[in-house]
């Protein structure tokens, strides 16, 4: 009942193109700020898109980081580093 009721309230006060505007944003969202804002403005974008699959998230995630993050995204099956959040926690301990 209440998920009927937050998705009435969603249809009748967002716009219409929410999920569309977030997925643009994630499309031009890099690695260009500290570690911990880039995770932040990435949380919040899959909040607002809700659809995405964990693999495409993570997908985005390690695949806009910047050249030193390349060593996480090289390294994250070995180190069993295969999820988003998981990700994100060892990305938080990388040095800008």
């Amino acid at each position: 009942m209440w998920e009927e009721i937050k998705e009435a309230l969603n249809m009748q006060f967002l716009r219409s193109n929410f999920v569309s505007n977030a997925r643009q944003q994630l499309v031009l969202l890099r690695h260009t700020m500290p570690i911990m804002d880039y995770i932040k403005s990435f949380s919040a974008l899959m909040l607002q898109i809700r659809s995405m699959r964990e693999q495409d998230c993570f997908f985005a995630f390690s695949n806009r980081l910047k050249e030193w993050g390349s060593g996480l995204k090289m390294s994250s099956p070995s180190k069993n580093v295969t999820t988003l959040v998981a990700t994100c926690e060892v990305a938080d301990h990388l040095i800008d």
